[in-house]
Order: structure tokens, then C-alpha cells, then sequence
């Protein structure tokens, strides 16, 4: 009972929530007595209607409910209120079947009808007349130049931010934290963003200036913000939070692997296909990214410039996103935290980026091409000498290596002596990637 008791309880709140409360009081009233009495009876004995009743009347006691219905009669305005709230939340066709099991007679249905269509009428009325206020304060807002906040609009405005040209800038950010970048901006009605404030700037970093000078700032909105008068959308001057920023998602599993510094190189190599390293419990997204970008970023740690040998390291990979509200989110670059493991102690190694610098096999590329040139040649009389190990997209080739690099020939030719590594060659003239068998 007590569970039928609040769920009713619940029921009539939302009734009342949903119900516009009048409690002015209707004078002459169209309540008979016969009405009145019949009201009354109808919400003693029927829990339902008497917490429909007490709800609507807004009675914090069910006793207070009590003492008005027992002289309704007297206290018209209560039935009226009743009728009001109970067409408005049953509607039409249930409220003639629950007034015709109160024993009302057809005369006072349609007395009740009328009763709700008069107060239907009256709230009209008033909708009508506040449209029109708000309308005509809109329009003086609009003269005078105002701005108007998004839940203002009916079109909200559409900017163009090019998360994907950001997303070069901050491609790398090997700090321990994502950055979030808030901008609060003017939308003129001609397309125009600019800050509200112009000495926001003088808080901003050096990267915060640059995304909003380089990507917000001018003619970027290819659709004003609208407000709705008389049916018409006017473009209008808006207020926006434009949030550009960086979303962080740290992999469940981490990394254990061993690390070797090629000799030729200074190149530190993940040893993929050995022990400890399993990248089949390390889900992610792209794992060819994945190794180019730890690889790279174990070629920018300062405290493994002068190590030899092997190492163990412990690496955490979080997966990040560039997003905007008002473009399609990116996907950066991963991010890494590294952990050497030697001798029983553990210590962290900040990298600086994680992209190797074009340059930084120059001589050795310089080599590697003049031997590829060689390879073409013997390539040439011998071809059953090598296997092609391209990788097609269409017609154009391409390979990775172990490491998560990407080569084909429309690309520049940096880093690509580190195939030789793997006994791979381009052939430039013949535009495959070939292996002696």
C-alpha cells in the first residue's frame, strides 16, 4: 500500500509540475452545487483524483484537502481548478468517461468542458501577449545592437575551425597533462568572430594565441546566429564558448619491452618479436602509430643519448584527440610515459617529441640511395634474385617497417636508410620496395 501510496504521490507532482497554476478565482462561477458535491465525493473516495485535487490546489496535507472538499460548494474556485488540471492532463475523451463515472449528468460535462475551454482560451491569450513582449524586446535588443546568449537562438551559429590544420600545431605534446583551450567570442551578424574581451589575450599562452589568432579570429562563421520573430530568422550578433582542446585516454594495459641502440644508426629499436613484449594485450587503434611514435620518442629522450646496449622499459600509452564543438574531432599522435627498468630500480625518461628531424640520417639517407641505385641495377639483370615486398594502395606503392614507418615514392627521401636495416630497397625506376631473397 505504501508503495502505491508513493507512486501516486509521484505521479500527482508531475501532474502539477506540468499543469500552469491558476489561483485566481473565476467570478461568477459556472459550479452547481450538484457539481461541487459530486467533485467532492468523486476525490475522497478516489485516491487517485483526490491527490490530483490536493496536488493541483497545491495543499501540503491531504487533511487540508479534506476540510475544502467537504464544503466545495463554497470553495468553487478549488473545483475549477480541478477541472482545469484534469482536461489539461487527461485530455478530452478521458475526462468525459471520469466524469460520467462521478454520476455527471451530459448538461454538466458540457458545463465542465466549457469551464477547461475558457481556461484553454484565457492561457492562449495570455502565450499570445507574451510572444508579442518578448518579440518587441527582442527587436529593441536587435536596434540597439545587442548580443544574444545560445539558449537565445533558434539557429544557433556555425563556425569553420579547422581542427585539422591545429592539429599540425599541437600535434606533439609529450607533456604529463592535455591542455584545454576556452575562447569566449562575439559572432557578428556578418560572419565575423572575434573575443568578447580583446585583453582575454593577455592571459593566454603562447599557444592559446596562436590557435585563436591563426583559427578563430575573422570571417569564420559561415552561419550567423538567428532569433525568431513573427516566423521570420533575423541574424543576429551572438555570444559562443568556443572550447578547443586535448582529450586524453590512458591504454588499461602497459608496454614492456626491450630497446637496442643500433650502432649505425644511434637509433634506439624496440625489439618487437621478443620477450617481454606482447602487443597483442595492448589494444589500440594504430599500432603502426604506435611504434613510430615511441620509437621517436626514444630517439628525443636526453637521458638515453649516451646508453649502449639493451634496455627494459615499462611504457604507458595514452591515446589523444583533438575536439571542438564546432568541428569533427582528430586523432593526435600518442603520448608516453616511459619507465627504464634496470638493476631493480625504476626511473621515468622525459622525451621532447616525438617526431625524429628529417635530417637527422641525412648522410646516411645520402648512402642508402646511391645503394639503392645499385640494387635497381642488379635488380635489372637479375630480378629473380629479389621478392617485392610493396604494399599497394591502388597503384601506388608503399612499405612499413617493424618500427611503424611509412615509405612510398611521392614522399621526400629522408629516413629512408633506416630500411637498410631491415634489407628492404627502393627501386625508383621500377617504384616497388624490394628483398634479396
Amino acid at each position: 500500500m505504501k508503495k502505491l501510496m508513493l507512486a501516486l504521490l509521484l505521479f500527482c507532482v508531475t501532474l502539477e509540475i506540468s499543469y500552469p497554476q491558476n489561483k485566481g478565482t473565476v467570478m461568477p462561477s459556472d459550479i452547481t452545487p450538484s457539481m461541487a458535491a459530486k467533485i467532492s465525493y468523486l476525490c475522497q473516495y478516489n485516491e487517485r483524483m483526490g491527490w490530483l485535487f490536493a496536488t493541483t490546489n497545491r495543499f501540503t496535507y491531504m487533511y487540508e484537502a479534506d476540510r475544502i472538499l467537504e464544503t466545495l460548494d463554497e470553495h468553487k474556485e478549488y473545483a475549477e481548478r480541478f477541472i482545469h488540471a484534469l482536461y489539461y492532463n487527461f485530455g478530452v475523451e478521458m475526462s468525459y468517461w471520469t466524469l460520467k463515472n462521478a454520476d455527471f449528468t451530459v448538461q454538466e460535462i458540457d458545463v465542465a468542458e466549457r469551464i477547461w475551454r475558457d481556461e484553454e482560451a484565457r492561457r492562449d491569450s495570455i502565450a499570445e501577449h507574451q510572444r508579442r513582449e518578448k518579440e518587441r524586446k527582442i527587436m529593441e535588443r536587435i536596434e540597439a545592437g545587442d548580443s544574444f546568449v545560445p539558449k537565445e537562438l533558434s539557429v544557433q551559429p556555425q563556425i569553420n575551425i579547422d581542427l585539422t590544420a591545429i592539429s599540425m600545431l599541437v600535434s606533439d605534446n609529450p607533456k604529463n597533462e592535455a591542455w584545454d583551450y576556452w575562447y569566449r567570442c562575439i559572432v557578428r551578424k556578418d560572419g565575423y568572430v572575434s573575443l568578447e574581451n580583446p585583453l582575454d589575450t593577455l592571459k593566454y599562452t603562447d599557444m592559446q594565441r596562436m590557435i585563436y589568432s591563426g583559427f578563430i579570429e575573422g570571417d569564420n562563421a559561415f552561419e550567423a546566429g538567428k532569433v525568431t520573430v513573427s516566423g521570420e530568422q533575423i541574424p543576429v550578433d551572438s555570444r559562443v564558448i568556443i572550447q578547443v582542446n586535448e582529450v586524453r585516454e590512458k591504454n588499461r594495459r602497459s608496454l614492456e619491452a626491450l630497446i637496442q641502440k643500433d650502432r649505425r644508426s644511434g637509433l634506439w629499436r624496440i625489439l618487437w618479436d621478443m620477450y617481454p613484449c606482447d602487443l597483442k594485450r595492448l589494444r589500440c587503434r594504430d599500432m603502426q602509430a604506435l611504434k613510430s611514435g615511441l620509437t621517436g620518442a626514444l630517439f628525443n629522450c636526453p637521458d638515453l643519448k649516451q646508453s649502449k646496449g639493451k634496455k627494459r622499459i615499462e611504457v604507458a600509452v595514452y591515446e589523444r584527440t583533438l575536439k571542438c564543438d564546432f568541428s569533427e574531432e582528430v586523432t593526435l599522435p600518442y603520448a608516453f610515459e616511459i619507465y627504464l627498468k634496470e638493476g631493480g630500480a625504476t626511473a621515468r625518461l622525459e622525451y621532447e617529441t616525438c617526431m625524429i628531424p628529417e635530417n637527422a640520417f641525412e648522410e646516411q639517407d645520402k648512402t642508402y640511395i646511391v645503394r639503392c641505385n645499385k640494387i635497381e641495377k642488379e635488380y635489372a639483370k637479375h630480378p629473380e634474385r629479389f621478392v617485392d615486398v610493396s604494399l599497394r594502395d591502388g597503384d601506388f606503392p608503399y612499405y612499413v617497417s617493424r618500427d611503424g614507418f611509412a615509405y612510398d615514392f611521392a614522399s621526400e627521401s629522408y629516413l629512408v636508410s633506416l630500411l637498410e636495416e631491415e634489407d628492404v630497397y627502393m627501386l625508383f625506376n621500377e617504384q616497388r620496395f624490394v628483398k634479396r631473397k
